[in-house]
């Protein structure tokens, strides 16, 4: 890898709007699960039960990788404060500048996958309410 000098002013704003979009996605996930409970299950057709347990599952499962996330995001963070007590070296910076590259995959792929579970659900409830 070469050689870039990372801004960690830079890192430290992704990190801090990462945690502030997962907080929200947490939150997020209890209105929804919210709206599946209160759902009047006299109107939905026997068969949409398993429609209402793939939801529960799929909420769960999001729930859980934002609490994973949520965790990574907060231990990198520590991470860089402490790389800046210290005059990073170039090997340091290289090995940080790797987590925050994999660590921003990461979230992307969980931000596709939850606007998409969030779709899958309003479409569903559009059909089945």
């Amino acid at each position: 890898m070469n050689y870039v000098k990372i801004n960690l002013t830079e890192l430290h704003l992704e990190y801090e709007l990462w945690s502030k979009e997962l907080t929200y996605w947490r939150d997020e996930i209890k209105v929804l699960e919210k709206y599946l409970l209160e759902l009047d299950y006299k109107k939905i057709p026997a068969e949409a039960g398993a429609e209402v347990e793939h939801f529960q599952n799929q909420f769960i499962r999001h729930r859980d990788v934002v609490h994973d996330l949520r965790h990574e995001v907060a231990k990198y963070e520590h991470l860089i404060k402490d790389i800046e007590k210290v005059n990073a070296n170039e090997e340091l910076q290289e090995t940080l500048l790797g987590i925050h590259t994999e660590l921003r995959e990461r979230i992307n792929t969980g931000r596709k996958i939850y606007s998409e579970l969030k779709e899958e659900f309003r479409s569903w409830l559009v059909k089945r309410v």
